[in-house]
């Protein structure tokens, strides 16, 4: 894209020259060390690996380096040097930063330096004197065929992430730096032959990678990329079991909140490799300024999952275990609220606590059947659901209104309406609302828009090919004032002039309880006596919707922090007097 089509096109001609320079004098420090070393008498493997291990760290500082000073560097929010990467791929920056190596700030190659030599300082005082040892081998995770039948107490991995990052393609942006760096002039491998024998690693490593990427498969000629996809991942599952001790644990660091992703993870773990999840948490990773997360309902944490291979034999009724599930996910609610999580954070933090309850048996059984991977990975959505929403769960049975607590819940930490979901997020939110089944995303998608729960946003298309995807926006108050709910009426396509809302001659029919929760929300500002003639009349003409809009407010009136939650009280006093 846009001609750059050579890793070299990334920087400017004095970045270029200051790398190059920088990529010779690393070359001389490790011939000069190995000779100094020769001449104090060591012997000649010794003096190679101490050359080998400065010249490593003297490399990675110069990759680092590079990193912040290319043209796809930018500032983030703090003012600070962002990284060539902060995207997750290669994406132009109108401005970018140019910077000198040897000033003291995020990302300069003596910044980079005093990081290594304090991270390095403590991991050797952390060792030294203890019966620690530390190896660092490159291996396949699908066989780790290096590890000799060796057992650990515990193995811990980070990704996979599935399709989230290209990992083998976007790391030669480092790679073509340290090939060069480790090498001698004319390209010959000097140290770690190994891992830098390859021209580029995307050529030779990418298929061996545990992601999903079609394109790429498509390219090696290898069949259908999910599948192959979750054939690796299952080899890794089955590999990791393997090499852990009686009561080890494998732990999975996972960011994804894609339903099919973590089906994939418990069909690995749990049916392949005869794990269950003993504990399951989000970790906040991210920071709430990241460019990825502008404008979306992106995730701020990953979800921390503990696995332990499962006692055999366990087999368990489908309500004995979904209600077990119920209680974890309470649980777990009540702890990640106490920590700030919001957004799909709070409801991966939910769900996966049913899981861990659905994951500690052999089989689940219902009717005479056994729940599959999907089946235990569906429940576990619809009861974070069923929790996030409250006991009013059992008596709202509409999606729509499910769905409008569900998201003002997960939401209650931003201002106002207006925020932005993407089409994965329908799909996940399908997932709770029991229309999860093929082609129900569509339609949750559909009757959202149709009742004005969201407004949905055109995307673009070049072709075949989605250049923006479409968004919707979330249609709620953005206060508790009058002025607010007239605005949310109003993108409702509700014509309230005085009671003309119950003339049919003067407005349409109202269609969902969300509808008649927001008339009711305005009603309040007006007074005890409009509210209750309002309530009357609502009830004579739409008495179902009317039922379920209490239960609604029920709901909402819970929700800590939120705005929305005062004008549901105010509706629960009007209607109960207290």
């Amino acid at each position: 894209m846009w001609g750059i089509d050579k890793f070299y096109k990334l920087f400017n001609p004095r970045q270029l020259l200051t790398l190059v320079k920088l990529v010779k004098l690393i070359r001389e420090a490790g011939k000069k060390i190995e000779e100094e070393k020769l001449k104090e008498g060591w012997d000649r493997e010794k003096a190679f690996k101490y050359s080998e291990a400065i010249t490593t760290y003297l490399a990675i500082a110069l990759i680092k380096y590079a990193d912040y000073s290319s043209f796809v560097a930018g500032w983030n929010q703090s003012l600070i040097m962002g990284h060539s990467l902060s995207m997750r791929g290669l994406a132009m920056i109108w401005n970018y930063n140019d910077m000198t190596p040897w000033a003291s700030w995020t990302g300069t190659f003596l910044r980079n330096l005093n990081t290594l030599y304090e991270g390095l300082s403590y991991l050797v005082s952390s060792v030294s004197g203890s019966s620690s040892r530390v190896r660092v081998l490159l291996d396949d995770a699908t066989s780790l065929g290096k590890l000799a039948g060796e057992k650990f107490d515990l193995i811990v991995t980070d990704p996979p992430y599935r399709d989230d990052v290209a990992y083998a393609e976007l790391s030669d942006f480092y790679y073509v730096w340290l090939k060069r760096a480790l090498s001698d002039g004319n390209l010959e491998t000097r140290f770690h032959r190994e891992a830098l024998m390859y021209n580029t690693q995307w050529e030779s490593l990418a298929p061996q990678e545990i992601s999903y990427s079609e394109g790429r498969l498509k390219y090696f000629g290898i069949g259908d990329g999910i599948d192959y996809y979750r054939w690796l991942l299952s080899r890794a599952f089955k590999r990791m079991s393997s090499a852990v001790k009686d009561g080890g644990l494998i732990v999975t660091y996972f960011a994804h909140s894609n339903p099919e992703a973590w089906i994939e993870l418990v069909e690995a773990g749990w049916r392949g490799a005869g794990l269950m999840i003993t504990r399951a948490w989000a970790l906040i990773s991210e920071s709430d300024e990241r460019v990825m997360a502008r404008g979306k309902t992106s995730l701020e944490s990953s979800i921390v999952v503990a696995w332990r291979a499962r006692d055999g034999g366990r087999v368990a009724g489908y309500s004995e275990a979904r209600e077990r599930a119920r209680q974890r996910a309470r649980e777990a609610l009540e702890n990640a609220e106490k920590i700030g999580l919001g957004s799909l954070d709070l409801l991966l933090a939910v769900m996966t606590a049913c899981l861990s309850e659905f994951t500690s048996y052999d089989k689940v059984v219902r009717f005479g059947g056994e729940l599959s991977s999907s089946d235990i990975v569906a429940e576990s959505y619809r009861i974070a659901v069923e929790v996030l929403v409250g006991e009013e769960s059992r008596h709202i049975k509409s999606a729509d209104a499910l769905a409008y607590i569900t998201i003002r819940r997960l939401f209650a930490r931003l201002p106002g309406w207006g925020w932005s979901l993407s089409s994965q997020d329908i799909i996940t939110l399908g997932y709770g609302l029991h229309t999860a089944g093929e082609g129900e995303a569509e339609k949750l998608d559909e009757m959202l828009t149709r009742n004005r729960i969201v407004v949905k946003t055109d995307g673009n298309r070049k072709g075949a090919k989605v250049t923006k995807p479409s968004k919707f926006i979330f249609l709620s108050p953005r206060d508790s004032k009058p002025d607010s709910i007239k605005e949310v009426l109003s993108l409702r396509k509700i014509d309230l002039v005085e009671l003309g809302v119950f003339d049919e001659g003067k407005a349409k029919p109202l269609t969902t309880s969300i509808d008649v929760l927001h008339i009711l929300e305005y009603a309040v500002h007006r007074g005890i006596d409009y509210f209750k003639d309002v309530y009357s009349r609502l009830m004579v003409k739409y008495p179902t919707l009317t039922e379920e809009a209490i239960y609604v407010a029920k709901a909402l009136s819970r929700i800590v922090g939120d705005p929305e939650a005062d004008l549901c009280r105010d509706i629960i006093r009007n209607i109960y007097g207290g």
